[in-house]
């Protein structure tokens, strides 16, 4: 998805002609059908355009002790909570990120998971595709 044709950055074309019109609606079905209890979305925030794209415009909210960009909750209908932070690649490799904030980010993640394993039911789905 991130490839344009130098190695890196965004597609904007190849998103804007090929995977909005066709492809957009196909994480809307993906959560219909897994029916998910979370969602973990390890895209950064510079995905927050296809997310709203997909999804319609979403409420953030800063999770405690976190930056905007580094970890927030995000509502997405019918999944009692969705998390979005950064790509592993980049917590892991990037220059503004250490192991420090990385382990909290991760941290912070699986509490959150850990909460929702008293409900028998639960399903987590984890994306960094788009």
């Amino acid at each position: 998805m991130g490839y344009n044709g130098k190695g890196k950055g965004f597609p904007h074309k190849f998103y804007d002609s090929i995977v909005k019109p066709y492809l957009n609606n196909l994480i809307v079905k993906e959560i219909e059908i897994l029916k998910p209890d979370y969602i973990i979305f390890l895209t950064g925030h510079g995905y927050d355009r296809i997310l709203n794209d997909i999804f319609g415009k979403l409420e953030t909210k800063v999770v405690e002790g976190f930056s905007k960009n580094e970890l927030c909750e995000i509502t997405i209908p019918n999944v009692k909570k969705s998390l979005r932070t950064q790509h592993p690649t980049h917590l892991c490799f990037g220059k503004r990120y250490g192991k420090k904030v990385k382990d909290k980010i991760f941290n912070k993640i699986i509490e959150e998971i850990s909460v929702c394993q008293s409900c028998k039911s639960s399903k987590i789905s984890i994306t960094d595709t788009w």
